[in-house]
């Protein structure tokens, strides 16, 4: 603080003859006011006591425009002193801020802030206006009196603002007096609150929220609070929000203040009502009731279904499933229509008031239909229906939303050759089962592919009656018989031909296999028939090319250790031209011609050999590791009959 016109520098200086004081309620600043040790030469003062009210630091409240103080003097003569003293309210309208002269003329709380701490002016800086009214009192005081005079000075209305308190000799108002300070004078704010609700309108479960600007002449400060009045409440009795610290005392911010978000949860209308809450310059103020209506209306909420499966054979069972989702906490039913191929308009409801299709409940959010067994091929579509409740819409899914694609049915087939084996001349047949699909009906086709073709890619050997188009009896068919005339592997295949609800199968070549082996005999063909390359086109199973070792085995050490690599490297054309010798690998040499000759009959359909290839090349397997030499001789001479039968070679 300072006193009038002086700086607080010039104004500590002077002899202390009489001392005053002014005592504030407690502040938080650790100014205050001052007496002075020497006034005049005369008196002498020390700080006041009874300054009231001060709810802020040199401040009156809103309303409170009395400022009362005393002033505790003393004598330090000794002769009766008696003067005129002046009480000035000078009113402080400007004060350089960083430079710049600045209106502070209304006080408001902060306009100082950081710059000068409020009730600390340098009053040789500020810009007054001086008191109009100044209050006189009379004063007398004895010889070495001690007094405490009382001050009362009440401002006219709307006085607000900074004022620099002086008391001193009336007619020396210009120079440093008995008492000064500053004081701040509060609540002249004039507030208004404009509000705005968003929505104005909504469904059910929308988030509505409030605003709120409020203007005033001194700029308010301060917080906002919102209530929310529900449907129904048109006297706005009930604040749904009162429990709610988030919609309570929001700071404003820039003059604005926005509630949180309330979810609606009843149709009708809702009333908001924002209330300021005022500040030291400011009273509260308040929107009315009605004056922020929000309209909301019943939800529609959506709807999200799935068939299940949504592509199967015909005969599958399939069913539908909804879930809804936003609204108000949907409740009710849901109702499952089905619209069968060829109704691509959704008009013929295939399960009209069936159980498990209409008024299923809601579980939760979902509800799911009962199965539907299909019975045609083609397109079916789903619809979903929610049925609604109180406070939400009926609301569909759309026809084509939920396509079922319906094919048809895939039947297995399983078959029986008879029999699986036999000499040539056996007659052989087949017969196939058809299971699973949807009743299937119609006919069976065989086929018959002969010893060579093991992928099944020639023509058919059976065709015609008893073969093609065999009816079905139940769920089978059985074939013709085929007099089979050459050895070898023959392989059946069957073809259900599929109907109008099934799609054709057929089993798989190789999965009827049937084994007609040649007659054993006394023909045979020698090794040297068999080497000669015009014949090379008559060899069945082995190749001229392939070697010994492909066929037979020939020991690692075998023979002597040095020569029969050879032996198990060389072709088979090869093997036929062995020449034999005197020792063991001559022998070996002997055996390997005969038992590739051997091979070459077994092997030959047209051949009625005496012995099998398996039977052959197990001994020649045998004697080899025997490495006896007289064991391999004979196995070759018992070969070498057979290759010589007493039938002969029936090719040329």
């Amino acid at each position: 603080m300072a006193f009038r016109r002086l700086r607080p520098e010039v104004l500590k200086a002077g002899i202390v003859l009489l001392s005053a004081a002014i005592t504030l309620m407690p502040a938080t600043v650790a100014t205050a006011a001052e007496g002075n040790p020497n006034y005049l030469g005369i008196l002498s003062s020390t700080p006041p006591t009874g300054f009231t009210p001060s709810p802020s630091i040199y401040s009156l409240a809103q309303g409170q425009n009395t400022l009362t103080f005393d002033l505790v003097v003393t004598n330090l003569t000794s002769e009766t002193k008696s003067m005129n003293l002046e009480l000035d309210l000078d009113h402080i309208t400007t004060y350089p801020i960083n430079g710049v002269p600045t209106d502070i003329s209304d006080g408001q709380p902060g306009v100082v802030n950081g710059v000068i701490v409020d009730g600390q002016f340098n009053e040789m800086l500020a810009t007054e206006v001086q008191d109009p009214n100044p209050t006189i009192i009379p004063f007398s005081i004895g010889p070495n009196e001690t007094k405490t005079l009382h001050f009362t000075r009440t401002l006219a209305a709307g006085h607000c603002g900074y004022f620099q308190v002086d008391v001193a000799k009336q007619g020396l108002t210009s120079q440093k007096g008995l008492a000064g300070f500053e004081i701040r004078v509060l609540g002249c704010g004039a507030p208004s609150i404009s509000t705005t609700a968003a929505p104005t309108t909504g469904v059910v479960g929308d988030p509505i929220h409030d605003s709120a600007t409020v203007t005033s002449t001194i700029s308010p400060t301060g917080t906002v609070s919102f209530s929310l009045f529900g449907p129904g409440d048109s006297s706005c009795a009930t604040d749904l929000v009162s429990g709610n610290a988030s919609f309570k005392n929001i700071a404003l911010v820039a003059g604005s203040a926005t509630s949180p978000n309330f979810t609606t949860a009843q149709a009708g209308t809702y009333n908001w009502i924002a209330r300021y809450n005022g500040d030291v310059n400011n009273a509260p103020v308040a929107s009315a009731c009605g004056a922020e209506a929000v309209v909301i209306q019943p939800t529609t909420p959506g709807i999200r279904t799935t068939a299940s499966p949504t592509t199967a054979a015909v005969g599958a069972l399939i069913h539908d499933s909804a879930t809804l989702s936003g609204g108000a906490s949907p409740t009710g039913t849901i109702t499952f229509s089905l619209f069968g191929p060829g109704d691509t308009t959704c008009a013929t409801n295939l399960v009209a008031g069936a159980g498990g299709f209409i008024n299923v409940p809601l579980s939760g959010l979902s509800a799911t239909s009962a199965n539907y067994a299909t019975t045609q091929v083609g397109t079916y579509n789903w619809i979903a229906t929610y049925n609604g409740d109180s406070n939400n819409n009926p609301v569909s899914s759309n026809c084509g939303d939920e396509a079922v694609v319906i094919q048809k049915a895939t039947p297995s087939i399983a078959t029986v050759a008879v029999p699986t084996t036999g000499p040539v001349g056996t007659v052989i047949s087949d017969t196939a089962a058809v299971s699973g699909g949807f009743s299937p009906t119609g006919t069976v086709t065989f086929r018959l592919f002969g010893p060579g073709d093991s992928t099944c890619a020639g023509a058919s050997l059976v065709s015609g009656a008893g073969f093609v188009n065999v009816p079905l009896s139940g769920l089978s068919a059985s074939s013709g018989g085929f007099h089979t005339t050459v050895a070898g592997t023959y392989n059946w295949v069957a073809t259900y031909n599929g109907d109008a609800n099934n799609n054709a199968v057929s089993s798989h070549c190789g999965d009827e296999a049937v084994v007609i082996s040649k007659p054993l005999g006394g023909q045979g063909c020698t090794p040297g028939f068999w080497k000669n390359p015009k014949h090379f086109s008559l060899w069945t199973g082995v190749t001229p090319g392939q070697s010994v070792g492909s066929v037979f085995s020939v020991p690692a050490t075998f023979p002597d250790g040095s020569s029969g690599s050879t032996l198990a490297s060389a072709t088979l054309a090869d093997g036929l031209a062995f020449q034999g010798g005197s020792d063991l690998n001559g022998a070996a040499q002997i055996l390997l011609r005969a038992a590739i000759a051997g091979v070459l009959n077994a092997n030959n359909p047209n051949v009625a050999y005496s012995l099998t290839a398996s039977q052959i090349i197990s001994s020649v397997n045998s004697a080899l590791a025997s490495g006896d030499r007289n064991t391999i001789l004979n196995l070759a001479t018992q070969i070498d009959n057979a290759n010589n039968g007493q039938a002969g070679c029936p090719l040329s």
